[in-house]
């Protein structure tokens, strides 16, 4: 039980968990086997094998075996595994679930929104059941479907040609960026390979020019000044002058100049 009183030791949150789930603590007995969803019978199950995962994955993380690459990376793994368990349970059919931002780039943390959009072959059809899996996985962990084309107020899902229609012809010069980090990380495989291969062309089939940079840039300036209005600018790790924003986007404006001719940059 040193795993248990470790974390009982040094995180309320994972006090609290192991109170309200008596069978967490047997759960963590063995910190090398991970907590697989794909059983889940229902949504408090999906939850309840959720939630075990990140109290192994924190044990591991503060018991020191785990470093910070390996921790993030395998909370980015659960949430696949979420998604995947989620999907079968809602019964969606030719869908596929690609990750985006810390999701895609495999850089979860704890308290992570999961961003991702949602591709099929049949979107009418396929709705119902992407809203059901998406309701199933709000149930452990933030999902963020804003990322798709039109934001919020754009439709749920599209087929692989509406996304390169919307590519080609509307989408602004930050969607290019977010392609940076995005995979599929559920669903249909042979979908989300379709998809990813569309990316990729939309991605590079194309010079990242003057104008583009501009756009980026001015993005990042209002960014700043809504910082600088709440007075946070001097303590905003994230959004900050010099914080990891700015960090994050100077390697990705070189990614999108350089990138095209320089398949190392990708």
């Amino acid at each position: 039980m040193e795993a248990p009183a470790r974390l009982v030791a040094l995180s309320r949150w994972a006090a609290d968990r192991l109170v309200a789930d008596p069978g967490a603590a047997a759960a963590l007995a063995d910190l090398d086997v991970a907590i697989d969803p794909a059983g889940a019978i229902d949504v408090d199950h999906l939850a309840r094998c959720y939630e075990r995962e990140m109290l192994r994955l924190a044990a591991r993380d503060l018991g020191g075996i785990d470093d910070l690459t390996a921790t993030t990376r395998a909370i980015s793994t659960a949430a696949a595994a979420l998604w995947e368990a989620a999907l079968r349970l809602a019964g969606a059919p030719e869908l596929a679930v690609i990750g985006m931002g810390k999701l895609g780039a495999g850089e979860l943390n704890y308290a992570s929104d999961v961003d991702v959009v949602l591709v099929a072959a049949d979107p009418a059809g396929a709705e119902p059941a992407a809203r059901r899996a998406a309701a199933l996985v709000r149930h452990s962990v933030p999902v963020d479907l804003a990322l798709r084309p039109g934001g919020g107020g754009g439709v749920l899902l599209r087929t692989v040609a509406g996304y390169v229609a919307h590519w080609e012809r509307w989408a602004a010069p930050w969607e290019r960026q977010a392609l940076l980090k995005a995979r599929p990380v559920a669903g249909d495989p042979a979908l989300g390979a379709a998809w990813a291969e569309a990316a990729e062309r939309a991605l590079w089939d194309r010079p990242f020019g003057a104008d583009d940079i501009r756009a980026i840039r001015a993005m990042k300036r209002r960014a700043e000044a809504e910082v600088a209005r709440r007075g946070t600018s001097d303590r905003d790790l994230k959004r900050g002058l010099g914080g990891i924003r700015d960090i994050e986007l100077a390697v990705q404006l070189l990614q999108l100049v350089h990138g095209r001719d320089d398949p190392a940059l990708r």
